[in-house]
């Protein structure tokens, strides 16, 4: 759930009144527009999410507290309405900002309307990467909407939320079509944003629970495995991204 607590406050400044985000900088604002969004402000909603909020837990385990937090670098957008009948979003009934989990993953959902018994609005925005810092210290990126549901629903000491944070100006972000989204097919719609991060970033050995047999001999090991993202961005030998550039501008 979207949290009311702010973790470091900072002003909004001349240049971002500019841009057209501000009003999404604060989990008031992001709150207020979850409430009736428009798919012509995903592209503002996703840079303020991406710069301007983490997501912080306390992770409890058998080794362990620890405080964490993730940035959020890569996402898509899934709105049903009458107007863009995006039949791919998940059914809910959710107020804004609540968590929403389903077989694909889980979405900071937007609010549900309603006409009678009829659902006319719902949705919500699916997180598909994770940067994971442990105590403050980057230690991994999460790719896979399932896998970061994971990651960010197990060994919870404290549920995780959705908090303001530092502002980070020194990324960048791009958007593309979703991921194996036949819908999207044939249109021009890009709904998927993410900070381009490598594939040997992505695969780079974190820790987890894996299933090993040596000889004979069946093992539960926790410890560093390279976990694959399937599904990460192309980012040639030079650079270049697939996807179209939103920010900076």
């Amino acid at each position: 759930m979207i949290s009311n607590n702010v973790t470091k406050g900072r002003s909004i400044n001349h240049s971002e009144l500019i841009m057209g985000i501000a009003k999404y900088n604060s989990i008031s604002g992001l709150i207020k527009v979850f409430e009736n969004p428009s798919k012509e402000d995903f592209d503002d909603i996703a840079i303020s999410i991406m710069q301007n909020f983490s997501i912080r837990k306390v992770e409890a385990d058998s080794y362990g507290i620890r405080n964490v937090h993730y940035d959020i670098i890569e996402l898509e957008f899934y709105l049903y309405n009458k107007t863009t009948n995006d039949i791919p979003t998940y059914n809910r009934d959710c107020l804004a900002g609540q968590w929403f989990l389903h077989r694909s993953g889980v979405d900071i959902a937007f609010e549900t309307k309603h006409d009678g018994n009829e659902l006319i609005q719902f949705g919500g925005i699916l997180i598909r990467g994770l940067k994971k810092y442990v105590d403050e210290v980057p230690v991994a990126y999460i790719g896979g909407s399932q896998r970061c549901c994971f990651e960010l629903f197990n060994n919870c000491k404290t549920y995780p939320e959705l908090l303001s944070d530092e502002n980070k100006t020194d990324i960048s972000i791009y958007k593309s079509k979703r991921v194996r989204i036949s819908f999207d097919e044939g249109k021009d719609t890009e709904f998927r944003y993410f900070v381009p991060i490598l594939s040997s970033d992505w695969e780079k050995p974190r820790i987890a629970v894996f299933e090993k047999k040596i000889g004979s001999e069946y093992f539960v090991l926790k410890d560093k495995k390279s976990i694959k993202y399937a599904d990460s961005v192309t980012i040639d030998e030079n650079g270049v991204v697939e996807g179209t550039l939103v920010y900076p501008r």
